[in-house]
């Protein structure tokens, strides 16, 4: 391998590590901003806030119709500013996605519990 060759492979290597190193610091930044983003720029509610959407209705039994003013208020206390928000149309939804992803656990942790796997079961 010629020099020139191997010195602009290694710069090429050096600029995306760099350019990576880059991005992860934006990320990084963002995520340690003083904003909460409750949706994407799709328009879809966050992971994040469909756990704390779960969290405030299902564990601490907050009305759905209120879940985000309180959320807000929460968020506002610890020094953060919300962007967006959800209705209780979005609670249920959200509801109803949690509660069919834990009826679908209950039934793989029996099938694994009694030596079926869950993919055996359904073939």
């Amino acid at each position: 391998m010629s020099q020139e060759l191997y010195t602009n492979f290694c710069i090429c290597r050096f600029d995306g590590r760099l350019s990576r190193a880059a991005g992860k610091a934006a990320e990084a930044e963002k995520a340690s901003s003083n904003v909460l983003e409750i949706k994407d720029e799709h328009g879809v509610i966050e992971d994040w806030a469909r756990e704390a959407m779960a969290d405030l209705t299902g564990v601490k039994n907050v009305p759905a119709n209120s879940s985000f003013q309180i959320f807000k208020k929460c968020a506002t206390w610890v020094g953060k500013e919300v962007k967006g928000s959800w209705d209780r149309r979005s609670v249920a939804r959200v509801m109803h996605e949690v509660t069919q992803a834990a009826e679908m656990l209950i039934v793989e942790r029996f099938l694994e519990s009694i030596g079926l796997l869950l993919t055996n079961w359904l073939l």
